[in-house]
């Protein structure tokens, strides 16, 4: 397995999905692609690439058709659920397709900021723990631009929660006595 840089993930994947309009998906080298940047970020399960690469062209297409037109329209517990049909992925996976083909309403389920963002030290990576650290970093950011808004004197800068950085997130979201997350 060869090592993929992160511009590929940030900006190539998502010019890929945009350059098919009228239905974005993945293709199957792209899947693969993306479950090998994935495991080169974190714990190494190499029978994922394995499980991954044995989904057929037309089940990656269909299936991540599906699932990216849910979360268009802003339904990601459908969509995830639906990617997480794909043999090989699981919420994280799937999260990852999210965020390239909506940068700006979804995050990377990734152990650093989980940890640091929900507090804990373990991980079930489940779709309901996913869905609470999307809805916490996406509030985060949202909490952030609000705030950017009102001080007329800073420098504007646009927080989407790709650029959001672990450290940012964690010292927002634990040491901010303003911020509120709601369920």
């Amino acid at each position: 397995m060869h090592k993929i840089n992160y511009r590929w993930f940030q900006s190539e994947l998502p010019a890929a999905l945009k350059s098919r309009r009228d239905s974005p998906h993945l293709l199957h080298s792209e899947l693969v692609k993306l479950m090998e940047w994935k495991l080169s970020r974190g714990k190494f399960r190499p029978r994922l690439v394995d499980l991954a690469a044995s989904n057929t062209n037309e089940l990656v297409k269909q299936v991540t058709t599906e699932g990216l037109k849910l979360a268009k329209e802003n339904e990601p517990s459908r969509a995830l659920a639906v990617l997480c049909k794909l043999r090989g992925v699981g919420p994280a996976t799937a999260s990852s397709i999210l965020v390239a083909a909506a940068p700006d309403k979804y995050v990377f389920f990734a152990d650093e900021v989980a940890h640091a963002a929900l507090g804990t030290t373990s991980l079930k990576y489940s779709e309901a723990e996913y869905l609470k650290l999307n809805d916490v970093i996406i509030e985060a950011a949202n909490q952030i631009n609000k705030e950017q808004a009102m001080n007329e004197s800073e420098v504007k800068v646009s927080f989407i929660p790709p650029k959001l950085q672990i450290f940012q997130a964690f010292k927002f979201v634990k040491l901010s006595a303003d911020f509120k997350y709601k369920p």
